[in-house]
């Protein structure tokens, strides 16, 4: 009884000559695909890690302030406490949102997903900040977290809103326009495409 070893062990030449069978689509006329960002969806991830920064600078003032205003404090509004969260949360802010996808590709002028991944970067920031004061045994103030989280969330959200109102104006217009392929019956797929 003889066994042919070839089928057994994949034969070097067999596998380059898989590698060598890839087909680029564009030379028969389709588009040809790039994982690069378009320059418009550079700037569009730029404006977006901008106004979460300024969202972020804008909870702590509000969040602080709510809170002196609510529940008053021994020390004075501008104190250690308030130069700690001003450069934490705008940096915690933006690795949560960074962990939930919402500088993802897939979400830049697409689909309501983003508010959704915003949400979560809420929820994650609250766990991270509850670990964290755990951990070190900080004093992170109930109230402060309580004014600033919704600032955040809502600030976030209304920000990535009003980028996304900027890219249907110019869509209008022609631009930031991303190829999709449309797949279905002929009147659904038009209608989509419309």
């Amino acid at each position: 009884m003889s066994v042919d070893l070839s089928t057994l062990v994949p034969n070097r030449d067999r596998r380059r000559e898989r590698q060598e069978q890839h087909v680029d689509l564009s030379d028969y006329g389709h588009a040809l695909v790039t994982h690069r960002l378009r320059p418009w969806q550079r700037k569009q991830l730029r404006r977006a890690l901008v106004l979460d920064v300024l969202v972020a600078i804008l909870a702590v003032i509000v969040g602080s302030g709510l809170r002196h205003f609510f529940f008053g404090n021994d020390a004075s509004f501008f104190g250690s406490a308030i130069d700690l969260a001003a450069l934490a949360v705008p940096v915690l802010w933006v690795l949560a949102l960074v962990r939930s996808g919402a500088y993802a590709r897939r979400y830049i002028g697409a689909g309501t997903d983003e508010y959704r991944t915003v949400t979560r970067a809420g929820l994650l920031f609250v766990a991270v900040v509850a670990f964290l004061s755990y951990a070190f045994k900080l004093e992170a103030s109930r109230g402060f977290v309580l004014f600033a989280v919704p600032v955040l969330v809502l600030g976030t959200v209304l920000g990535r809103w009003l980028l996304r109102q900027n890219i249907a104006r110019a869509r209008r217009r022609g631009e930031k326009l991303q190829d999709t392929v449309v797949v279905g019956r002929a009147d659904t797929a038009e209608d989509l495409a419309d």
